[in-house]
């Protein structure tokens, strides 16, 4: 499968007629889909037969949380749905587990969320059970995945873990899916000794919870920023995005560097602090909002 897919693409840079594209992007996109069911099914085998290992290796969570989001966003793009995530304070920078098997879950969940989503926003949240205050070597972590999409009625919640099942028979050929995905989500979780549990409100989103107690890594390398950063503390940083949630997570982030943002979701009410003489250093400005995108606005400024 790997091959047709290669092939396909490359066969689709090359010079080809209206309909011979069409014949080739089918080709790509079926043999993408067969892929995906063959290797869902090959995990849920390895689960049932109780054959599926974990590894124990150091995992940075950020990291692990935007790999998986860099790979469905250009889906998310395609949908214009905004992708974000948030980690509260306190949680270890580093934890021991299966770092390819955590990204597994979440990227299945983030790709529920961006199929079942027309318009809004998926957003991954992080917090540390209160109940379970991280010791010295070990936390009780609480992932969850948020959306603005369809939402599911409570009479077929408990349809959604089942193997080969969806919420509903119309999901299946409308949107497409083997229904393996959520039921291999919770058995990895499970394997991890978590849980894993589904809030929804039709026509509102749904919310995929999980818990995962975790083991706290000895060796710490961090990739990110953390703390206050002296080459950026004290900027005055203006951000402007229509997306509430957008505007929340830069906020809290950059005052964890501690810059100085100043957030807003109208960029009218950005130009007009600039207008009466507020002074900023840096502008995190969102390429798409309605009335005046984000390169209008930069033009205005």
């Amino acid at each position: 499968m790997n091959g047709v897919i290669a092939m396909s693409g490359l066969l689709l840079e090359t010079p080809l007629t209206p309909e011979q594209r069409g014949y080739v992007e089918t080709i790509y996109s079926s043999s993408e889909a067969l892929l995906t069911i063959t290797k869902d099914i090959l995990d849920f085998s390895k689960i049932e037969s109780g054959k599926m290992e974990l590894e124990q290796e150091p995992v940075d969570l950020r990291v692990c949380i935007e790999d998986a989001l860099d790979i469905l966003a250009p889906k998310a793009a395609e949908k214009k749905l905004d992708i974000a995530y948030q980690m509260d304070d306190g949680i270890p920078a580093r934890v021991v587990g299966d770092v390819t098997r955590l990204r597994q879950i979440l990227v299945n969940l983030l790709s529920n969320g961006i199929k079942f989503t027309e318009t809004g926003e998926v957003v991954v949240q992080v917090k540390l059970l209160a109940a379970h205050k991280p010791k010295d070597d070990e936390c009780h972590l609480h992932f969850s995945v948020c959306d603005t999409g369809i939402g599911i009625p409570v009479d077929r919640l408990g349809r959604l873990f089942k193997p080969f099942t969806q919420a509903d028979v119309s999901t299946t050929r409308y949107y497409g899916g083997t229904g393996l995905g959520l039921a291999i989500s919770r058995r990895l979780v499970e394997l991890m000794h978590g849980k894993m549990w589904v809030e929804s409100v039709p026509q509102k989103g749904s919310t995929f919870h999980f818990t995962l107690p975790m083991r706290v890594a000895r060796e710490v390398s961090i990739q990110h920023l953390q703390g206050r950063q002296p080459q950026l503390a004290d900027l005055r940083l203006l951000v402007v995005d229509d997306n509430s949630t957008n505007c929340r997570i830069l906020t809290l982030q950059t005052s964890k560097w501690g810059m100085l943002p100043r957030s807003t979701q109208s960029a009218a009410q950005a130009l007009e602090w600039i207008k009466s003489g507020e002074a900023f250093d840096l502008a995190i400005l969102d390429m798409q909002m309605p009335g005046m995108d984000g390169l209008m606005l930069a033009g205005e400024i």
